[in-house]
């Protein structure tokens, strides 16, 4: 069972084979449908939590990553501290195929954001996002 390993992952959810999961602060919602060859960095840690709300659609090939390095001077430009911040995608939101969400974004509810893309920031709700980085391309009606 996921939740001893992961978290909480309610019943209604549907996760297919081959995801990746690290971490125990991984909370998945109700009605969530996660395709095949997800990978979700979480950590033990405080502040690398992945929260999924209800009603939210992931494709295949998916990357979410609660945790990264800071820019550091000198030889070494990934600082040895790792940061950790959470990632937060709303209630009914999309993430299309191959979709990279980044440490510290909240997705508001109903998105969609487009495959390949990147997300680097917080997006607005009921909107349609593309690109790398991602960028808003359209409103959505709430």
């Amino acid at each position: 069972m996921l939740d001893n390993r992961i978290g909480k992952v309610s019943r209604t959810a549907e996760i297919c084979s081959g995801i990746y999961f690290t971490g125990k602060r991984i909370v998945i919602g109700e009605r969530v449908f996660i395709n095949k060859f997800c990978k979700f960095f979480s950590h033990t840690k405080m502040g690398s939590d992945i929260i999924i709300g209800d009603d939210v659609a992931i494709a295949m090939g998916v990357t979410l990553t609660t945790h990264t390095h800071q820019i550091s001077s000198g030889k070494r430009r990934a600082e040895r501290k790792t940061v950790f911040r959470p990632i937060v995608i709303g209630d009914g939101c999309w993430i299309g195929a191959n979709v990279t969400i980044l440490p510290g974004v909240t997705i508001g509810r109903g998105t969609v954001v487009g495959a390949g893309s990147v997300v680097v920031k917080d997006l607005d709700a009921n909107s349609v996002y593309v690109g790398n980085p991602a960028r808003k391309i359209r409103q959505l009606e709430g």
